[in-house]
């Protein structure tokens, strides 16, 4: 087994039937739209992001269930002081979660929950229209209680206490057992999925140390941290809604003082983009930006300064490289996943970009995960990697189809006819189609 060889094992996902992927180097797949490439890139940024953060996972699937509990214990509160003075309510609005720290603190919740006691015996007391049924039912429901079961308001309480007790116990447990069963549930969420019915396994050193057939974890040693770029446009857009934007550009914006490769330095500032990127704070009057709260500049050789949203997208390709190199990201334990880096490069910058991939695996020790349908990308990694002798380290991959729409990866080590072979599909379509026969 080759040093540091981490194996991904995906079985019978979306349209990925099976794949057995080595993470040591450089990993290309390739194949046709629709084969799962975005899926896998997805499943190890989301996989190694949240086995690596676990202590965040875990906050993180906790805060979701006492929210959703918090939530409807409020419109409990709510439709209990209907018509009251906003003054009179002020208290209960007081309660409302901003975040984790509030959704998993104790005496927040104890405070909560003895006001909330305190308001329905008040109510039963004093209301004689108080109609207990509905909330008995709402309690049963949040419980998981069956409906027809016979309990009073004040044990269903009781119970809640209990059940709320046992969850912020639950949370200061599982964050110091690495609970696959946690980590599955956040994958889950991630991709949206309502069921994660498909098998992975992570293997490091021939050892299994992630895996959803087991139900204890081990995070990876030779890799650490994780960043997903989907497209160079994402660049200042740190949106909500697309979680590996707004990590990549948390990451652009880390301001760090970091020693890195010089010579990899100099290409990308002096041969490629002719000049830097640095950020800038972004003042109120500039709306334009509304998704950061940061200028990214791109400053050129010759002094002028250009806002690099503004940018060509080919430059803001190379720009994420260089910002990530220079704030000491790109090191020996980073996976960086990239989904399909030709897509907005001229041929010329596509030979780039290959050589910076080859030359950080080998200068840094950076591992990269790339998902291509160029035939210049990937003959560039496959023969600028042999003349820098890290050949070893590279696997190529390609998605070959079933008659169900599914697909197999199968390993080509350094052969690349294959991948040709299914570019060669579209000559053929330019034969066919431009024929004037």
């Amino acid at each position: 087994m080759q040093e540091n060889q981490i194996e991904v094992q995906i079985e019978q996902f979306r349209a990925i039937e099976k794949a057995d992927i080595v993470l040591n180097g450089i990993t290309v797949v390739a194949g046709e739209n629709g084969c799962g490439k975005s899926t896998l890139s997805k499943f190890l940024y989301y996989v190694f992001k949240l086995s690596e953060g676990y202590e965040e996972t875990v906050k993180n699937y906790f805060t979701d269930l006492l929210t959703s509990l918090r939530f409807h214990i409020e419109n409990i509160e709510y439709s209990l002081h209907r018509g009251q003075s906003d003054n009179e309510y002020g208290r209960i609005h007081s309660f409302k979660v901003y975040g984790a720290n509030r959704a998993l603190s104790k005496i927040r919740w104890k405070e909560l929950l003895d006001k909330l006691e305190k308001d329905i015996q008040s109510s039963t007391e004093n209301n004689p229209a108080f109609n207990s049924t509905r909330y008995e039912q709402i309690l049963k429901d949040l419980l998981k209680i069956s409906p027809e079961a016979t309990y009073s308001l004040p044990e269903l309480i009781e119970q809640l206490k209990k059940h709320i007790q046992s969850l912020l116990e639950e949370y200061e447990e599982e964050k110091k057992n690495k609970s696959v069963f946690i980590l599955n549930q956040e994958l889950k969420k991630s991709f949206q999925e309502r069921e994660n019915s498909f098998l992975f396994s992570i293997r490091e050193y021939g050892d299994t140390i992630i895996s959803n057939r087991q139900t204890h974890f081990s995070t990876s040693h030779f890799i650490r941290q994780t960043a997903y770029i989907d497209t160079p446009m994402s660049v200042g857009l740190d949106n909500e809604s697309v979680p590996h934007w707004k990590e990549l550009n948390r990451l652009l914006k880390e301001k760090k003082e970091a020693e890195y490769d010089l010579r990899i330095g100099q290409i990308l500032s002096e041969d490629i983009l002719k000049g830097n990127i640095y950020t800038e704070p972004l003042l109120e009057k500039d709306i334009h930006t509304p998704f950061a709260d940061e200028f990214f500049i791109y400053k050129r050789e010759d002094g002028s300064e250009f806002n690099l949203l503004e940018c060509a997208t080919g430059v803001k390709s190379f720009a994420v490289l260089q910002m990530l190199l220079k704030n000491g990201f790109l090191n020996k334990y980073t996976l960086l996943i990239v989904d399909e880096p030709e897509a907005h490069l001229h041929p010329q910058w596509i030979i780039e970009y290959a050589r910076l991939i080859v030359l950080l695996n080998k200068h840094v020790g950076v591992k990269f995960f790339i998902a291509s349908h160029n035939p210049d990308m990937v003959s560039a990694i496959r023969y600028i990697s042999e003349t820098e002798g890290t050949d070893k380290r590279v696997n190529f991959y390609i998605a070959e189809k079933a008659p169900d729409y599914t697909y197999t990866y199968r390993g080509l080590g350094l052969d690349i006819e294959p991948i040709f072979e299914s570019f060669n599909i579209a000559l053929d379509r330019i034969n066919q189609y431009g024929s004037r026969e």
